[in-house]
């Protein structure tokens, strides 16, 4: 069942991509119904912090002003990681994403790529390869004088990379 959920999760990827390259926004449709999918997934494996914090950062996004939505989250943050601190790791990593869109510096189809992510698959792995190839990406666009840098594409070939390690590793 493993495998068919990674099969899935890449499928979704590159449609995301796609339509991200092609037209540079992703429907909301695409985006919000896995996320909704992943945070039941999670919940159905008993994980509970995870899901609802992601529920609650996106909540936390509609409040003013600004300094309110970043004390909320991280007091709902401190909490998740000390209900469950077997998930502090997940949690810094939505948190982490959740405020790179906050910010700017990530549209909100890529934070909830990586929060689907975080939720299907919680291991710091796989958020390194995306990492890396986003930093490749990056340095490619600087050497082409590119601003813009669809970053679905770094998400989508870290995820196809953490893939393969995988299979030939097996730490997935």
């Amino acid at each position: 069942m493993d495998w068919l959920l990674w099969v899935l999760l890449l499928v979704w990827l590159f449609v995301c991509m796609l339509y991200d390259l092609r037209f540079r926004r992703v429907p909301g449709r695409v985006t919000l119904i896995p996320l909704f999918l992943a945070g039941m997934y999670a919940l159905s494996r008993g994980w509970w912090v995870p899901p609802l914090l992601t529920a609650a950062l996106i909540h936390i996004s509609d409040f003013e002003p600004r300094e309110k939505r970043y004390a909320f989250a991280g007091v709902v943050s401190a909490f998740a990681a000390i209900f469950e601190p077997a998930t502090a790791l997940t949690v810094a990593i939505l948190v982490l994403v959740w405020l790179l869109w906050e910010i700017g510096a990530m549209g909100g189809a890529d934070a909830k790529l990586l929060m689907v992510i975080a939720l299907l698959y919680p291991q710091p792995w796989i958020f390194l390869w995306i990492a890396l190839v986003g930093g490749l990406q990056g340095l490619i666009a600087i050497a082409m004088r590119k601003k813009e840098v669809p970053y679905i594409v770094a998400i989508f070939a870290g995820a196809f990379l953490f893939s393969i390690q995988s299979v030939f590793y097996r730490i997935s």
